[in-house]
This record gives C-alpha cells, sequence and structure tokens, in this order.
C-alpha cells in the first residue's frame, strides 16, 4: 500500500475514477474525484487526508476528530453519506490491506465509517470479513437516491410515468410557452466560461425560494462545493447547464454531470414570481431529453425529496458501516 495527498490523488483522477466505474455496488459519481474532492475541501470540517493506492484499488478517507465520536476516518465527502471511500473492482484484497495497515498505523482512531455501501453487497461484506474478526461492527441511517432509467429514450420513459404527470408537462409546456419562456442548453462549456456560468446560476438561485429559507446556495460551503466543482467537470466535458429564459433574463436553471453513462442531477430553481409557470418540472424534462439524445442509460436525481418519486424507476439506497477499536 502506497500513501498518496489529495493532491496525488487529483492528479491520477482519470485513473481513480475509472476503477470507481467498476466498483461493485456503490454511487459511482458521488465517489468520483469530481464530486468527492470538492466535498472535502468545502463542506467538510478540517481533516487530514487518509489515502493509500494499492492491493488492485484505493482507499480514499480522511481524519477527523469530534468531541462525541472522537478520532474517526470517513470518506472525503461525508456530509450526506453517498461517497465510497473504498474503490476497487476487487475489494476484499484491498480492505485486508487497509486492515493491516490500521493495525501497524500509530495514528489515533476510535472509529472507521465506510459510507456509500450497499448493505449485503461487495465492498459490505468484504469489510465485515476483514475487520469482523476483531472490531466491534454498526451501520447508520440508510441513504437514498431516485433513479430512472431512459432504456427506450424518451417514449420509453415517458410509457413508464404516469398519465397524470404525462399531461401537466403537456400543460406546463404551452403555458410556459406563452409566457415567452425559452430553454437555452449551454454547449461545450470550457473551464473558463465557469465562472460566468456559475455567476449566472446564483443570479436566478437568488431570486428562488430556497434561497429566501435558506437552503439550496444559499450556504457559504455549497457555493463553495459546486464552484470547484464546475470546472472539474468542464474538463472531463461532463458539465451539463440548461436555463429558462424570458426575454433577456434567465429565469430558473438546472445545473448536472454526465459520468459512466448516466447523468447526475446537482442543482436546480427558478425565479419564485414565475413559480405558478412550473419551470422545475419543465427544466427535468428537459434535461431528461437531452440525456436520452445523448444515448445515456440512467438519470440520477439524486437525494431523496418526495417530488423525485414521480420522475424515478428504482432507488439507489447505501449504508455506512462503523467499525469501532
Amino acid at each position: 500500500m502506497e500513501p498518496l495527498t489529495l493532491h496525488d490523488l487529483e492528479r491520477e483522477g482519470s485513473d481513480y475514477d475509472a476503477l470507481v466505474s467498476v466498483t461493485p455496488e456503490i454511487d459511482t459519481f458521488c465517489t468520483s474525484s469530481l464530486w468527492a474532492v470538492p466535498a472535502h475541501e468545502a463542506l467538510m470540517p478540517p481533516r487530514e487526508p487518509w489515502i493509500w493506492r494499492g492491493e488492485g484499488g484505493y482507499v480514499a478517507l480522511a481524519r477527523g476528530f469530534e468531541e462525541r465520536l472522537g478520532h474517526y476516518l470517513q470518506p472525503l465527502e461525508g456530509m450526506w453519506g453517498f461517497c465510497s471511500g473504498i474503490v476497487a473492482s476487487e475489494p476484499a484484497p484491498l480492505l485486508a490491506a487497509m486492515g493491516a495497515e490500521l493495525r501497524a498505523s500509530r495514528i489515533p482512531w476510535n472509529m472507521v465509517l465506510l459510507s456509500g455501501l450497499t448493505p449485503g453487497g461487495a465492498v459490505w461484506s468484504a469489510a465485515l470479513r476483514a475487520f469482523g474478526a476483531r472490531h466491534r461492527m454498526g451501520s447508520g441511517i440508510p441513504a437514498t437516491r431516485h433513479r430512472a432509467s431512459l432504456e427506450g429514450g424518451v417514449e420509453g420513459f415517458l410509457s413508464r410515468r404516469s398519465r397524470k404527470l404525462r399531461q401537466n408537462l403537456r400543460r406546463a409546456a404551452r403555458t410556459a410557452a406563452e409566457a415567452g419562456i425559452t430553454f437555452e442548453r449551454v454547449e461545450e462549456v470550457g473551464e473558463a466560461a465557469c465562472e460566468a456560468i456559475y455567476a449566472r446560476i446564483l443570479a436566478v438561485e437568488r431570486r428562488s425560494w430556497k434561497w429566501a429559507e435558506g437552503g439550496g446556495l444559499h450556504d457559504r460551503g455549497m457555493q463553495g462545493f459546486y464552484r470547484a466543482m464546475l470546472p472539474r467537470l468542464a474538463r472531463r466535458g461532463a458539465l451539463r447547464v440548461t436555463f429558462a429564459r424570458q426575454g433577456e433574463r434567465d429565469v430558473a436553471y438546472i445545473l448536472g454531470g454526465v459520468m459512466f453513462n448516466g447523468y447526475r442531477g446537482l442543482q436546480m430553481s427558478f425565479d419564485d414570481a414565475l413559480r405558478h409557470l412550473s419551470l422545475g418540472n419543465l427544466l427535468q424534462w428537459a434535461a431528461i431529453q437531452d440525456a436520452a439524445a445523448e444515448g445515456l442509460a440512467l438519470y440520477d436525481l439524486g437525494g431523496e425529496i418526495a417530488y423525485k418519486a414521480h420522475w424515478s424507476d428504482d432507488n439507489l439506497t447505501t449504508q455506512t458501516l462503523a467499525i469501532f477499536r
């Protein structure tokens, strides 16, 4: 096992993310370097990266301290628990080596939190085998993401939606067109353009109900997270942004990323004065049509919110496996 810095991990990002794509039963987008590194830098309390390469994969954790928990290790993104800190197509050798490294190390730790794992899945089961004989184990609260298949393209997607949703979309499209709403998909976003695009996103966000209630991108940590993620996505050609406009004014946006043959929704907001135009639904529909046109197989709506159930076919639910010293 070879220790790495966070800079090393970013430098090896393509190799790391290639292994993420073949790690079984994890949230691949949220384990990718494009999500995990910005989350570590912008959203998490001060922690020291604890990153290793070897045995066919990567261990990408960070060490922190909290009065109630003591010294702990957790994945780079620990805010939602979407990210796996274990990346390998065959996780058993990697987890065995990680256990040996922890036993040999003098670093203080009270618990290891392996989030983003599917209970009973390959990584979960390998962790139980690697640590179960020596340590007490526990599990945390499940984290669910709503997802929809794009099999059959747009028509296939619509065939799996309720009649009411289809009717509402048609009605909303007519009403929005009558109100002068147009849609602008930002094409071929270069890294240099990201700051200007982000300024447009924030301008819409400030007129949204989320901002009024202190949610969404109102939080400075969330602003930093997305400001750091956008250029990383752009460098990979993975950034997707669509604005709804009324005349020359942006009135709504949807932001997402494309990776591993799937689209991952990130943020969406609209001018609250235009709530009656159902711009959120129309932007969701526009993003689905674009993803289907790209030939993508999956549309991931992200974390569990009630309205997303109408758009999704199934869920990805992961959990945190806690290992106590």
